[in-house]
């Protein structure tokens, strides 16, 4: 396991690159943010883009999916105050929201955005949410499903024909880079490699029925193609800078961080939405061997906000920390012993990268960062 020369990120990030001189794709892209791309001839493409969609007698002409988060709330009210587009926005609820999610869903709306709630039937969702944790260590694979095929839904329900995301996230944080120079949102990678490469239709079974799964279904090629329905990445028209989104939207549509900081990290400003979240690091702890701290410093370190030595300390100091805050209302949720869990959790311990270094404990093998994992504790 190794860590980018000039951030913090893993080489164990799915889909992530290193180069020759060991930095990795994210860092490589954020240079060609400062150096290369020319934002005045991309902005030109924005509001060409937006004058060919907008509509003229205020009825909507985008789709901006938002969770009240810092960077979709950013995107719609960019998209609506400084280009006059006239968004209905929508959210797919999360496994389990957070007062202070709702509250900043909220505050987005009242700051004047009209918005679509589509929750899932509790029921079917809990089981879906127990068996694809079971299954790939991940309790939001079914909220990554509602959340990419809502706004397609609501564009062939509502005959809009633009959807408007925020940030590309594999080019953005590490991953993927065949979008790096595309607006597009392509979904075809989203089907292969965020869905794991499984269809929704996969959890089908004497539990789950085709009604159940109603939410989750993306519209058949042929109903996009009515529609011509295009999405887009705001992140490709304007040099993506997260944290001055989450000072702006402070401002903007009041939009409150937490009082403290988040489990598993130092900042209290990303990913507030959903109980569920730290559960969803944990395991990419146990299986990528990094968690929150390791992206949170990563993306400042890229954005200047902080030095490589501090990240490392942060990433000593927070990454990998058990999420206790919401621990046991997970397994209520699923109906899932603590035993249960911690099998699971071993289950997708990555051995490539942790090395056994007694009974359940397990070792890190990074020359960065010493971090151990051991099954059973929430110390």
């Amino acid at each position: 396991m190794r860590r980018c020369k000039k951030c913090v990120m893993a080489d164990t990030r799915p889909r992530i690159t290193f180069d020759k001189e060991g930095v990795c794709s994210a860092c490589r892209y954020w240079e060609d943010k400062e150096n290369v791309i020319d934002w005045d001839v991309r902005k030109k493409e924005l509001e060409e883009l937006c004058d060919k969609y907008r509509s003229k007698d205020g009825s909507y002409d985008c789709i901006i999916p938002v969770s009240g988060g810092k960077d979709s709330s950013y995107t719609a009210w960019k998209l609506k105050h400084e280009y006059g587009m006239h968004p209905l926005t929508v959210t797919f609820a999360g496994n389990k929201d957070t007062e202070i999610g709702q509250k900043n869903l909220r505050s987005l709306i009242d700051s004047g955005f009209d918005n679509i709630l589509i929750t899932p039937d509790g029921a079917a969702n809990k089981k879906l949410i127990r068996k694809t944790f079971i299954e790939f260590g991940d309790p939001f694979l079914p909220f990554i499903y509602g959340v990419l095929a809502a706004p397609f839904k609501f564009a062939v329900r509502f005959n809009i024909s633009l959807i408007f995301y925020g940030e590309d996230g594999e080019v953005e944080y590490g991953g993927s880079s065949k979008t790096a120079n595309k607006a597009g949102f392509d979904l075809e990678f989203i089907r292969k490699q965020l869905f794991s490469g499984q269809s929704v239709l996969k959890w089908l079974d004497d539990e789950i029925t085709m009604a159940d799964l109603q939410p989750y279904l993306f519209p058949t090629e042929d109903e996009l193609k009515r529609i011509g329905v295009i999405a887009v990445h705001l992140s490709y028209y304007e040099n993506w800078q997260p944290y001055k989104h989450y000072k702006f939207v402070k401002e903007k549509t009041g939009f409150t961080p937490l009082k403290g900081r988040s489990e598993g990290t130092y900042t209290n400003f990303a990913s507030l939405d959903d109980k569920h979240d730290g559960i969803h690091y944990f395991m990419m702890f146990a299986k990528f061997g990094i968690c929150r701290a390791t992206s949170d410093a990563a993306h400042e370190i890229r954005e200047g906000r902080i030095t490589r030595e501090k990240g490392l300390e942060l990433v000593q100091k927070y990454d990998g920390e058990f999420p206790k805050q919401y621990f046991n209302e997970f397994l209520e949720d699923i109906d899932m012993t603590e035993e249960k869990f911690w099998r699971v959790v071993e289950s997708f311990i990555n051995k490539d990268i942790w090395e056994q270094v007694g009974d359940k404990k397990w070792k890190l093998k990074d020359p960065e960062v010493e971090k151990t994992l051991k099954i059973g504790s929430k110390e």
